[in-house]
């Protein structure tokens, strides 16, 4: 859905509005110009964090609980 000034330069102002795929949109210019829009991201990129190891030996608590 296009926001009013868009759907208006779209109606009005010789703009052509095409959707090829989802996702992806273009533009067309009176002028014969093309933007080509891809999808917006909605999250920050994260890298896959390392699963955490066994903690070193010398970390191991093996004395039962004090109860």
């Amino acid at each position: 859905m296009l926001c009013p000034s868009c759907h208006n330069a779209k109606t009005h102002a010789g703009w052509h509005f095409e959707q090829p795929e989802p996702g992806r949109f273009t533009w067309r210019a009176p002028t014969g110009h093309r933007y080509d829009l891809g999808p917006e991201p909605i999250d920050p990129i994260v890298a896959a964090a390392e699963p955490p190891g066994d903690p070193p030996e010398a970390e191991l608590d093996w004395d039962p609980p004090p109860f």
